[in-house]
């Protein structure tokens, strides 16, 4: 929920999943990120429907109209300030990690009687862009990030789980040569002791 509402737009819905191409995922799937990436460049993307209508400029291969590609390729670290409060980790930088095109699947569809500024062009191709396009825009792109930001916290968290047992495993190696260390100084110790024994007794 948000305390401010859009002013230029209402009764708009985004619904998209969400693709993560980790190795750790797929496991003996015969279905490989190779072929999943290739199908996340052909067929990803956010599109929009009016009404029941596609707007077909939108969610097709190479748009990137939310500005996702764009950010994630400069490494922008920055994603709307509504969605800064939900970050666990001030160190974790879940902008990074932005959700790519190809990695959504989804739409944002708004009703033409509730958004009249929301005017599609003569060849249905685009929205003309204009003050409740750019909140249609700010819209999906809020659920973007926050979901972003949601996925982030647990990637975050396991890597972080994986540093922390990588130390204890160190850690643990180092004490357990320091000790293998100290006992064989200790046997090397008494070795030396009966043999000093062994020399006063045979004088």
């Amino acid at each position: 929920s948000r305390e401010d509402k859009f002013i230029y737009i209402k009764n708009v819905e985004l619904e998209a999943r969400l693709f993560s191409y980790d190795k750790d995922f797929f496991g003996s799937s015969d279905w490989s990120i190779r072929q999943a990436a290739s199908i996340g460049r052909e067929r990803g993307g956010i599109k929009v429907y009016a009404d029941k209508f596609r707007v077909f400029g939108y969610g097709l291969k190479g748009d990137d109209w939310l500005r996702l590609d764009y950010d994630r390729s400069r490494s922008i670290n920055k994603l709307d300030d509504e969605v800064n409060d939900f970050i666990e980790d001030p160190n974790d930088r879940p902008g990074l990690r932005i959700f790519r095109n190809a990695s959504l699947f989804g739409h944002v569809t708004f009703k033409k009687e509730c958004n009249s500024l929301l005017e599609i062009t003569i060849n249905r191709e685009r929205l003309i862009e204009n003050e409740a396009f750019d909140e249609l825009r700010h819209f999906a792109r809020i659920g973007i990030d926050f979901s972003t930001v949601i996925y982030s916290n647990l990637v975050y968290k396991k890597q972080k789980e994986k540093r922390e047992k990588l130390v204890r495993e160190r850690e643990e190696l180092a004490k357990a040569e320091e000790e293998a260390i100290r006992k064989a100084k200790e046997e090397r110790a008494r070795a030396e002791e009966e043999i000093v024994r062994a020399q006063e007794q045979k004088d």
